[in-house]
């Protein structure tokens, strides 16, 4: 069994799930993926061991949002770290009260790898 540390994907982009693998992959994580809500529910029954969960809101099945709800309400997902990467519209009031859950967010639509990268140091840094 490996002790690397091991992230969940959770995205119907096959582009964003490979963008995150590629980033997951050079910092020497591994990558476990779920490419739509269903499949990501079948994931969590497993969450204690990821470290970390990237998170698309818009996708077939189960929403991000009550994937999200799932994540925590779990006794291990209550302080993991979960990074939202989404192209949803969403309002002020939406994106507030969403902060309070999350670790961050960052929107397809405005998507930069640079900045991708720098929040994804951040973000391993609280779980290492």
């Amino acid at each position: 069994m490996s002790d690397r540390k091991k992230i969940l994907v959770i995205d119907d982009d096959p582009d964003v799930r490979q963008i995150i693998r590629t980033v997951a992959e050079r910092y020497g994580l591994d990558v476990a993926i779920a490419c739509d809500g269903k499949k990501a529910q079948e994931s969590l029954l497993e969450l204690e061991q990821y470290s970390a969960v990237f998170l698309d809101l818009l996708m077939p099945y189960v929403s991000g949002w009550e994937v999200l709800d799932s994540i925590k309400s779990s006794p291990f997902g209550e302080q993991m770290p979960v990074v939202i990467i989404s192209g949803a519209p969403i309002s002020g009031k939406e994106k507030e009260n969403l902060m309070q859950k999350v670790t961050a967010f960052v929107s397809k639509e405005t998507f930069s790898l640079k900045v991708f990268e720098e929040l994804f140091r951040s973000v391993m840094d609280k779980i290492r």
